[in-house]
């Protein structure tokens, strides 16, 4: 008896805990647990049973649904369906042989003792399912946000470029094809030429210019989160492309945004700039809440940021767990 209900009711205990206190693999591993330890429990009771009759079933008899929903939680339907279908029988069968007094055919009560243990695990399978397809589609949403953060910033740049097309270069092709240009026309068409290269956006930073974006960026959010700059440039400049300067100010902007949203009051959140020839780092950690980033999140932007932070070659890591702080770090190095 005692080691029955240890391994009965002993894992439920820790399942309950777990959803509270740890992560989600973890949780799934607790529910599996919950299953196998039930299952062992009802096909060794036997072993220790000494012959003894009851007017009653034994305990264990009534509760293999539940074990059978905790085995949904984390394994594949069809292996749950099976698994319902033989710890049902199991404790059908110690039912009968312990208490005697039962006169039901064992079909009958397998069947009414099985279809309705199958009506809470069908439910518990469906809301699995279900779960697993808002996963999905988060994540895909998440992608498309990301991909749709590209094409616009892509597009503030593609409409400079077309506005100067259209209101200079077009219109000085187009007095040359009428036979009617002039080489004042045509230093028109040169200067507006030159000015796609200034409106672009695409300019190069150096070393400093780059310090004083993300310090600016930082200020523009929350001036009172402290910045550390660690840099190697030894007063020879560095060119920095743009691009990875404007993705550096948005991880810096996603991560200390939602810091000080998520992290609680009482963290305290600080950024270090890590700078030199060919290396740009950036780490925005905290010692609030902290998060399960295995989870699906609301944090849109930082869902989209590990793909923002590829685009332009470098790479970004999350880390994080409750109780401990979050820490992201993005680190681009010049290949």
């Amino acid at each position: 008896m005692p080691l029955g209900l240890t391994a009965v009711y002993g894992p439920p205990l820790v399942l309950c805990a777990t959803a509270f206190l740890t992560e989600l693999p973890t949780l799934e591993k607790t529910a599996g647990a919950v299953a196998i330890c039930y299952f062992v429990a009802a096909f060794t009771w036997p072993l220790a049973w000494q012959g003894e009759l009851f007017g009653e079933w034994p305990f264990i008899a009534n509760i293999p649904g539940l074990a059978a929903m905790a085995a949904a939680l984390t394994w594949r339907p069809s292996w749950v369906i099976i698994y319902t279908f033989a710890v049902v029988a199991e404790v059908q069968v110690l039912g009968q042989t312990r208490a005697p007094d039962v006169i039901e055919p064992f079909w009958m009560s397998w069947v009414f003792a099985t279809s309705f243990c199958l009506a809470y695990v069908a439910a518990a399978l469906r809301a699995v399912r279900t779960g697993h397809i808002l996963d999905t589609a988060r994540d895909e949403a998440a992608r498309l946000s990301a991909e749709a953060a590209a094409v616009l910033a892509y597009n503030d740049d593609r409409e400079k470029f077309a506005n100067v097309v259209h209101d200079n270069v077009m219109h000085c092709l187009r007095i040359g094809i009428a036979g009617k240009s002039s080489p004042k026309d045509a230093d028109e068409a040169l200067r507006a030429l030159d000015e796609i290269g200034t409106t672009s956006g695409d300019e190069p930073f150096s070393g400093k210019e780059a310090i004083a974006y993300l310090q600016e960026k930082l200020e523009a959010i929350d001036e009172s989160v402290p910045l550390t700059i660690e840099s190697s440039l030894d007063g020879s400049d560095f060119s920095f492309d743009a691009a990875v300067v404007r993705t550096a100010g948005i991880v810096l902007r996603e991560a200390v945004k939602n810091s000080v949203r998520h992290a609680g009051p009482d963290a305290q959140q600080r950024v270090t700039l890590h700078i030199g020839p060919g290396l740009l780092g950036l780490i925005v950690a905290d010692d609030g809440r902290g998060f399960d980033p295995s989870r699906p999140s609301r944090r849109w932007g930082l869902r989209r940021l590990p793909r923002q932070v590829e685009r332009v070659g470098g790479e970004l890591r999350i880390d994080s767990r409750k109780g401990h702080g979050t820490t992201i770090e993005m680190l681009w190095v010049d290949q």
